[in-house]
């Protein structure tokens, strides 16, 4: 899969007019010539913000013997000013230090340049100017460890690809080194705008043994360097026993949380069925007292306890 951006041309990006040194001369150099330096070679303002300024230093230092007078003609473009305080002559060993304000108005790529005549000293010299959105806290992590997964078990970790702007990038994983216990999905797509794609990694051990691949990540973005991030997983002989051991004793905790919950739930209800009975009904006991005795126990008892009976 081939990353590509594209960009377009707005009509405020087309200079207005051009410099009269712009008629006679020519400006391809990069970076330095006998007489002159630029630091640095290359101004980018990555992952700008719209509608806020940003701003980088380039210094132009005279690298000659002897004093030099130089001539910086301004970007074409409205988007770009520059701000200095001229010199006149540079001695030699000595800078000029200017500032370059960006202010976006859109989410899109922007380009223009400084350029710095020499006269007939030595070649003109160019500085380029690139300004594009990025996907913005890109994060990857160097090493994705798995730790030890017994035999016959998996284990996923997910790596999230963040855009915190609303422009969608494309990337790519190329697998540099693999492993078949590994597998990576997707290996190729699109982050979505102000949204997160997550590339899954899952670790199945098929064998005793450390296994290691190495995946590199690509996004679609001007000037984005390539992250490799490395994969370790590992699994020991003694590991599928202990895990069994483990999740048996995990089984026999839960089972006994269970039944220990059933247990105070039945308490429960009893006490609930007890308190919506109703009141004990009492009533007074009646004794025939027409029987001269009665027998409890197996003992004769008078129901009336006077003289008489006795």
């Amino acid at each position: 899969m081939a990353l590509e951006a594209t960009f377009r041309e707005a009509p405020g990006d087309r200079p207005v007019a051009r410099h009269p040194i712009l008629e006679k001369a020519t400006f391809e150099q990069l970076q330095k010539n006998g007489v002159v330096e630029t630091k640095p070679r290359i101004l980018h303002f990555g992952g700008f913000e719209v509608h806020k300024e940003h701003v980088h230093i380039l210094r132009i230092i005279n690298i000659s013997a002897s004093s030099q007078r130089v001539s910086v003609i301004a970007p074409s473009t409205p988007y770009f000013r520059i701000d200095f305080d001229k010199k006149g002559l540079l001695a030699p060993g000595m800078s000029e230090e200017i500032t370059v304000t960006f202010t976006p108005h859109e989410w899109r790529y922007y380009h223009d340049a400084i350029k710095i005549f020499c006269g007939s000293v030595a070649e003109n010299l160019i500085v380029p100017i690139h300004a594009y959105p990025s996907a913005n806290e890109l994060v990857l992590p160097r090493i994705l460890d798995f730790g030890r997964v017994a035999v016959g078990t998996s284990r996923t970790k997910v790596i999230p690809l963040s855009c915190k702007i609303p422009i969608q990038f494309e990337f790519e994983v190329k697998v540099l080194e693999a492993h078949p216990d590994f597998e990576i999905t997707p290996l190729a797509g699109t982050i979505p705008p102000d949204g997160t794609t997550n590339v899954v990694v899952t670790f199945l051990p098929t064998r005793h043994r450390t296994a290691r691949a190495e995946l590199q990540f690509h996004v679609a973005q001007f000037d984005f360097e390539p992250v490799v991030v490395s994969v370790v997983g590992s699994c020991q002989v003694e590991l599928s026993r202990k895990e069994v051991m483990d999740n048996a004793k995990a089984d026999t905790e839960m089972l006994r949380a269970k039944q220990m919950e059933q247990g105070i739930t039945g308490r429960l209800k009893n006490l609930k069925d007890k308190r919506e009975r109703g009141p004990v009904q009492v009533s007074v006991p009646h004794f025939d007292f027409d029987l001269p005795e009665r027998i409890v126990d197996g003992i004769k008892v008078p129901t009336r306890l006077n003289s008489q009976a006795t």
